[in-house]
């Protein structure tokens, strides 16, 4: 949970772009298919010989634990896709990244500290879908943090870069 200062707003909520989350969706779908498939054509050329009723429904019984298993990966991914958000306040940007289902990862930065900020948009379906990835590099620390699959990413940079004060650089 993140606790906000009394006088911080968030700005804005920054989630993954839902093209992100279609290719783990239609992954598991084609992973959970798959055996069904390769039986079907086994039985068409004649390479599965016939089976056994207790044979069939022990091979049922494996595929079943194993959609189970695809149905877990799929749950873990959609825990990490749903859990991972940015917040922009005006304050600093927050990143919070699910790492499993028992770890969290929450990295502040005020706004004062951001030195750059960069947009990577690489692929035909990231150019077509506006989505791509933010990297968000502080002064001093050496941190960086990354928004993977940012939905429309120059607008979450303008958003960041608009709340970062002028940096004053003293001369000597």
């Amino acid at each position: 949970m993140v606790i906000l200062d009394a006088d911080e707003q968030i700005v804005a909520m920054v989630r993954r772009h839902w093209f992100a989350m279609l290719r783990v969706t239609l992954g598991s779908i084609l992973v959970a298919l798959l055996p069904l498939i390769l039986w079907a054509v086994f039985r068409m050329i004649n390479v599965i010989p016939e089976l056994s009723l207790r044979t069939e429904e022990m091979m049922l019984f494996f595929y079943v634990i194993f959609l189970i298993f695809v149905w877990m990966f799929y749950f873990l991914e959609w825990t990490d896709y749903y859990l991972d958000v940015w917040l922009v306040t005006n304050k600093r940007v927050i990143d919070i990244e699910q790492k499993g289902l028992f770890r969290r990862e929450i990295i502040s930065l005020h706004h004062d500290r951001i030195q750059d900020v960069t947009v990577i948009t690489s692929g035909v379906i990231a150019t077509l879908l506006n989505f791509g990835k933010v990297h968000v590099q502080t002064a001093g620390e050496r941190r960086k943090i990354i928004l993977h699959d940012a939905p429309d990413p120059e607008e979450v940079k303008r958003m960041i870069l608009s709340r970062v004060p002028p940096h004053r650089y003293m001369s000597m």
